[in-house]
Protein backbone atom coordinates (compact mmCIF):
# COMPACT_ATOMS: atom_id res chain seq x y z
CA UNK A 1 0.00 0.00 0.00
CA UNK A 2 3.14 2.56 1.00
CA UNK A 3 4.37 1.57 -2.60
CA UNK A 4 1.08 2.05 -4.34
CA UNK A 5 0.94 6.05 -2.55
CA UNK A 6 4.81 6.39 -3.87
CA UNK A 7 4.40 5.99 -6.90
CA UNK A 8 1.40 7.99 -7.76
CA UNK A 9 3.31 10.53 -5.75
CA UNK A 10 6.22 9.94 -7.83
CA UNK A 11 3.69 9.98 -10.93
CA UNK A 12 1.93 13.19 -9.66
CA UNK A 13 5.84 15.13 -9.21
CA UNK A 14 6.84 14.53 -12.79
CA UNK A 15 3.39 15.89 -13.95
CA UNK A 16 3.88 18.73 -12.11
CA UNK A 17 7.18 19.40 -13.26
CA UNK A 18 6.64 18.63 -16.88
CA UNK A 19 3.85 21.35 -16.35
CA UNK A 20 6.25 23.64 -15.27
CA UNK A 21 8.84 22.99 -17.80
CA UNK A 22 6.33 23.30 -20.94
CA UNK A 23 5.23 26.81 -18.87
CA UNK A 24 8.19 27.85 -18.87
CA UNK A 25 9.16 26.78 -22.34
CA UNK A 26 6.32 28.51 -23.74
CA UNK A 27 7.40 31.37 -21.91
CA UNK A 28 10.74 32.12 -23.52
CA UNK A 29 9.05 30.93 -26.97
CA UNK A 30 6.37 34.03 -26.50
CA UNK A 31 9.32 36.34 -25.44
CA UNK A 32 7.55 36.60 -21.93
CA UNK A 33 10.26 37.64 -19.62
CA UNK A 34 11.82 34.94 -17.21
CA UNK A 35 15.03 32.68 -17.18
CA UNK A 36 16.25 32.14 -20.65
CA UNK A 37 13.44 34.95 -22.47
CA UNK A 38 13.99 37.90 -24.68
CA UNK A 39 13.49 41.46 -23.05
CA UNK A 40 14.30 44.99 -24.59
CA UNK A 41 14.90 48.12 -22.76
CA UNK A 42 12.72 50.11 -24.69
CA UNK A 43 9.92 49.35 -27.26
CA UNK A 44 11.64 50.32 -30.62
CA UNK A 45 13.60 47.72 -30.07
CA UNK A 46 10.97 45.20 -28.68
CA UNK A 47 9.53 45.78 -32.09
CA UNK A 48 12.59 45.17 -34.06
CA UNK A 49 13.30 42.08 -31.77
CA UNK A 50 9.55 40.70 -32.19
CA UNK A 51 9.47 40.97 -35.93
CA UNK A 52 12.88 39.47 -36.42
CA UNK A 53 12.56 36.69 -34.05
CA UNK A 54 8.66 36.25 -34.47
CA UNK A 55 8.29 35.87 -31.14
CA UNK A 56 6.39 39.13 -29.23
CA UNK A 57 9.39 40.65 -26.60
CA UNK A 58 8.49 42.65 -23.84
CA UNK A 59 9.50 46.23 -23.63
CA UNK A 60 11.01 47.38 -20.26
CA UNK A 61 9.71 51.13 -21.15
CA UNK A 62 6.72 50.99 -23.16
CA UNK A 63 5.20 54.45 -21.95
CA UNK A 64 5.13 56.10 -25.00
CA UNK A 65 5.24 59.45 -22.96
CA UNK A 66 8.54 58.71 -21.17
CA UNK A 67 11.86 59.73 -22.54
CA UNK A 68 14.04 57.36 -22.22
CA UNK A 69 16.74 59.64 -21.91
CA UNK A 70 15.58 60.18 -18.80
CA UNK A 71 14.07 56.89 -17.45
CA UNK A 72 14.82 55.83 -14.03
CA UNK A 73 14.92 51.57 -13.72
CA UNK A 74 12.86 50.29 -10.76
CA UNK A 75 14.43 47.42 -9.01
CA UNK A 76 11.59 45.27 -10.99
CA UNK A 77 12.60 46.56 -14.56
CA UNK A 78 16.72 45.75 -13.25
CA UNK A 79 15.45 41.87 -12.17
CA UNK A 80 13.39 41.36 -15.27
CA UNK A 81 16.87 42.63 -17.25
CA UNK A 82 18.92 40.21 -15.09
CA UNK A 83 16.23 37.19 -15.40
CA UNK A 84 16.27 37.86 -19.36
CA UNK A 85 18.47 35.34 -21.44
CA UNK A 86 18.37 37.71 -24.06
CA UNK A 87 18.70 41.54 -23.23
CA UNK A 88 18.50 43.93 -26.96
CA UNK A 89 19.37 47.39 -26.03
CA UNK A 90 20.21 50.18 -28.02
CA UNK A 91 23.84 50.50 -26.94
CA UNK A 92 25.99 53.69 -25.56
CA UNK A 93 24.76 55.73 -22.62
CA UNK A 94 21.17 55.51 -24.11
CA UNK A 95 19.60 53.21 -21.68
CA UNK A 96 22.78 52.20 -19.96
CA UNK A 97 20.77 52.06 -16.73
CA UNK A 98 18.86 49.45 -17.61
CA UNK A 99 20.96 46.90 -19.83
CA UNK A 100 24.41 46.95 -17.38
CA UNK A 101 22.08 44.85 -15.18
CA UNK A 102 22.37 42.24 -18.05
CA UNK A 103 23.41 38.63 -16.80
CA UNK A 104 22.71 36.89 -20.06
CA UNK A 105 23.58 37.69 -24.39
CA UNK A 106 23.49 41.27 -24.49
CA UNK A 107 22.66 42.48 -28.09
CA UNK A 108 23.12 46.44 -29.19
CA UNK A 109 22.50 48.21 -31.78
CA UNK A 110 25.27 50.78 -30.36
CA UNK A 111 28.69 49.38 -28.62
CA UNK A 112 27.81 49.10 -25.19
CA UNK A 113 28.61 52.29 -22.83
CA UNK A 114 32.58 51.97 -21.85
CA UNK A 115 31.72 51.66 -18.04
CA UNK A 116 29.98 48.11 -18.28
CA UNK A 117 32.52 45.53 -18.10
CA UNK A 118 30.63 42.46 -19.33
CA UNK A 119 30.91 38.83 -17.38
CA UNK A 120 29.46 37.44 -20.08
CA UNK A 121 29.76 37.41 -24.01
CA UNK A 122 28.41 40.29 -26.20
CA UNK A 123 27.07 39.89 -29.44
CA UNK A 124 27.76 42.23 -31.47
CA UNK A 125 28.01 42.40 -35.57
CA UNK A 126 31.08 43.48 -37.12
CA UNK A 127 29.96 46.49 -38.65
CA UNK A 128 30.69 49.67 -36.44
CA UNK A 129 28.19 52.19 -37.18
CA UNK A 130 30.91 54.54 -37.86
CA UNK A 131 28.80 56.41 -40.64
CA UNK A 132 26.99 57.84 -37.42
CA UNK A 133 29.68 59.90 -36.06
CA UNK A 134 29.43 63.25 -36.82
CA UNK A 135 32.43 64.76 -38.84
CA UNK A 136 33.65 65.78 -35.32
CA UNK A 137 33.36 62.56 -34.03
CA UNK A 138 30.56 62.64 -31.90
CA UNK A 139 28.16 59.94 -31.74
CA UNK A 140 24.48 59.95 -32.17
CA UNK A 141 22.71 57.28 -30.07
CA UNK A 142 19.56 57.86 -32.04
CA UNK A 143 20.56 54.89 -34.45
CA UNK A 144 16.90 53.26 -34.34
CA UNK A 145 16.07 55.78 -37.19
CA UNK A 146 19.09 53.69 -39.37
CA UNK A 147 17.56 51.03 -41.51
CA UNK A 148 21.60 49.65 -41.55
CA UNK A 149 21.77 49.73 -37.54
CA UNK A 150 17.85 47.85 -37.80
CA UNK A 151 19.43 45.11 -39.78
CA UNK A 152 22.41 44.77 -37.90
CA UNK A 153 20.57 43.95 -34.93
CA UNK A 154 18.03 41.40 -36.20
CA UNK A 155 20.97 39.51 -37.66
CA UNK A 156 22.71 39.30 -34.31
CA UNK A 157 19.33 37.91 -32.82
CA UNK A 158 19.49 35.11 -35.99
CA UNK A 159 16.16 36.18 -37.16
CA UNK A 160 14.52 37.12 -40.18
CA UNK A 161 16.41 39.88 -41.94
CA UNK A 162 13.48 42.11 -41.93
CA UNK A 163 14.00 43.31 -45.75
CA UNK A 164 10.70 42.78 -46.66
CA UNK A 165 9.42 44.60 -43.93
CA UNK A 166 12.11 47.25 -44.84
CA UNK A 167 11.67 47.29 -48.17
CA UNK A 168 8.88 50.51 -47.72
CA UNK A 169 10.86 52.25 -45.18
CA UNK A 170 13.99 52.48 -47.99
CA UNK A 171 11.59 53.06 -50.78
CA UNK A 172 10.59 55.91 -49.34
CA UNK A 173 14.26 56.91 -47.61
CA UNK A 174 15.44 56.82 -51.66
CA UNK A 175 11.97 58.98 -52.90
CA UNK A 176 13.38 61.99 -50.45
CA UNK A 177 14.39 64.94 -52.25
CA UNK A 178 17.53 67.42 -51.47
CA UNK A 179 16.33 69.44 -48.93
CA UNK A 180 18.18 71.07 -45.90
CA UNK A 181 16.44 70.48 -42.55
CA UNK A 182 17.68 72.05 -39.12
CA UNK A 183 16.96 69.99 -36.13
CA UNK A 184 15.61 71.56 -32.38
CA UNK A 185 17.49 68.22 -31.14
CA UNK A 186 19.65 65.59 -33.48
CA UNK A 187 17.12 62.74 -33.59
CA UNK A 188 16.90 62.60 -37.38
CA UNK A 189 20.59 62.07 -38.31
CA UNK A 190 20.39 58.47 -39.34
CA UNK A 191 17.05 59.81 -41.73
CA UNK A 192 19.61 62.00 -42.98
CA UNK A 193 23.05 60.47 -43.95
CA UNK A 194 20.76 57.54 -45.49
CA UNK A 195 18.79 59.99 -47.62
CA UNK A 196 19.13 62.84 -49.64
CA UNK A 197 18.53 65.47 -47.14
CA UNK A 198 21.27 68.13 -45.45
CA UNK A 199 21.77 68.84 -42.23
CA UNK A 200 21.84 72.49 -41.83
CA UNK A 201 21.73 72.71 -38.53
CA UNK A 202 24.41 75.11 -37.00
CA UNK A 203 27.82 73.33 -35.62
CA UNK A 204 27.64 74.99 -32.14
CA UNK A 205 23.66 74.55 -32.01
CA UNK A 206 23.99 70.79 -32.81
CA UNK A 207 27.30 70.31 -30.71
CA UNK A 208 25.38 71.57 -27.50
CA UNK A 209 21.89 69.64 -27.89
CA UNK A 210 23.52 66.36 -28.94
CA UNK A 211 25.54 66.73 -25.39
CA UNK A 212 22.48 67.30 -24.08
CA UNK A 213 23.56 71.36 -22.37
CA UNK A 214 22.03 74.79 -23.32
CA UNK A 215 23.11 76.17 -26.11
CA UNK A 216 24.75 79.46 -25.82
CA UNK A 217 22.35 82.51 -26.72
CA UNK A 218 24.84 82.80 -29.78
CA UNK A 219 24.33 79.58 -31.19
CA UNK A 220 20.66 79.74 -30.35
CA UNK A 221 20.54 82.99 -32.39
CA UNK A 222 22.45 81.38 -35.34
CA UNK A 223 19.69 78.55 -35.33
CA UNK A 224 17.10 80.85 -35.43
CA UNK A 225 18.13 82.33 -38.45
CA UNK A 226 18.85 78.97 -40.36
CA UNK A 227 15.45 77.81 -39.63
CA UNK A 228 14.16 80.72 -41.96
CA UNK A 229 16.60 79.57 -44.77
CA UNK A 230 15.36 75.89 -44.00
CA UNK A 231 13.40 73.74 -45.75
CA UNK A 232 12.07 71.69 -42.82
CA UNK A 233 12.58 72.00 -39.26
CA UNK A 234 12.51 68.56 -37.57
CA UNK A 235 11.26 68.68 -33.84
CA UNK A 236 11.96 66.14 -31.28
CA UNK A 237 8.15 67.35 -29.75
CA UNK A 238 8.60 64.38 -27.22
CA UNK A 239 11.99 66.09 -25.71
CA UNK A 240 10.49 70.38 -25.78
CA UNK A 241 11.79 72.85 -24.60
CA UNK A 242 12.46 76.71 -24.49
CA UNK A 243 14.90 76.76 -27.22
CA UNK A 244 12.67 74.24 -29.13
CA UNK A 245 9.80 76.27 -28.87
CA UNK A 246 11.38 79.33 -30.29
CA UNK A 247 12.67 77.67 -33.30
CA UNK A 248 9.47 76.16 -34.25
CA UNK A 249 7.53 79.31 -33.76
CA UNK A 250 10.05 80.65 -35.91
CA UNK A 251 9.45 78.17 -38.42
CA UNK A 252 6.06 78.64 -38.46
CA UNK A 253 5.87 81.99 -38.93
CA UNK A 254 8.89 81.75 -42.02
CA UNK A 255 6.49 79.16 -43.27
CA UNK A 256 8.49 76.52 -43.10
CA UNK A 257 6.98 72.63 -42.15
CA UNK A 258 7.78 71.55 -39.08
CA UNK A 259 8.13 67.56 -38.71
CA UNK A 260 7.47 65.93 -35.46
CA UNK A 261 9.74 63.07 -34.63
CA UNK A 262 9.86 61.39 -31.28
CA UNK A 263 12.07 59.25 -29.18
CA UNK A 264 9.71 56.56 -29.03
CA UNK A 265 6.29 55.84 -31.23
CA UNK A 266 3.45 57.46 -29.73
CA UNK A 267 -0.36 56.43 -29.42
CA UNK A 268 1.08 52.36 -29.52
CA UNK A 269 2.38 52.33 -32.93
CA UNK A 270 4.47 49.45 -34.27
CA UNK A 271 7.76 51.49 -34.86
CA UNK A 272 8.07 50.34 -38.70
CA UNK A 273 4.58 51.63 -38.78
CA UNK A 274 5.64 55.02 -36.98
CA UNK A 275 8.85 55.46 -39.17
CA UNK A 276 7.44 55.10 -42.02
CA UNK A 277 4.72 57.60 -40.67
CA UNK A 278 7.80 59.67 -40.02
CA UNK A 279 9.25 59.52 -43.65
CA UNK A 280 5.70 59.87 -45.28
CA UNK A 281 5.80 63.83 -43.58
CA UNK A 282 9.16 64.36 -44.67
CA UNK A 283 8.58 63.33 -48.06
CA UNK A 284 5.22 65.44 -48.01
CA UNK A 285 7.24 68.52 -46.24
CA UNK A 286 9.76 68.34 -48.78
CA UNK A 287 7.65 68.21 -51.91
Amino acid sequence: MLKRIAAVAFALTLTACGAQDAEQNAAQGSGETGDGAMVATTQVWADVASAATGNEVEAIIDNPSTDPHEYEPTAADLAKIAQAGTVIANGGAYDAALYTAAKGTLVTALPPAEAHEHEHDHEHGEHEHGEHEHEHGEENEHIWYSTEAIRDVASQLGGDSLDEKLAGIDASLAALPEANVVQTHPIADAIVEESALHDATPESYRHATLNHSEPSAAAVAEALEAVKDANILINNSQSPNAVSERLVAAAKEAGVPVVDITETPQGGTNFFDYFQEILDQLNAAAA
